[in-house]
């Protein structure tokens, strides 16, 4: 079966928008973190494992593992906090899309929230 045949059959129990959307609540612990998730909880079970495939006019191909990615939102963390960012402080990236900016958004949601 195709994806496109998989997902007819998904939609068409589905209720109309506007009713799905008013019953939609999210479950959410009251500890949880997002980048526990996305990259720590990974890092730790397949550190190996690839999370990001970073391509660039000119620079190559990098390939980012889990436990890379993790690593480097780690020593960002501690970039953050050296500085004196604490936590329910705002942070800004001013960075184009790219590991950079991941790296930056997974210390900032480990370490500020």
């Amino acid at each position: 079966m195709s994806d496109l045949q998989t997902a007819r059959r998904l939609f068409h129990r589905m209720e109309p928008w506007g009713e799905m959307r008013k019953a939609f609540r999210w479950d959410i612990p009251e500890d949880f973190n997002i980048a526990e998730a996305c990259s720590d909880a990974w890092a730790r079970e397949d550190p190996g494992r690839v999370a990001l495939i970073d391509v660039r006019d000119g620079a190559g191909t990098r390939v980012w593992t889990t436990g890379e990615l993790s690593s480097a939102a780690n020593r960002f963390a501690g970039v953050l906090q050296a500085s004196g960012v604490k936590r329910g402080d705002r942070v800004a990236a001013l960075l184009s899309q790219g590991v950079e900016v991941m790296i930056c958004h997974l210390a900032t949601l480990r370490y500020i929230y």
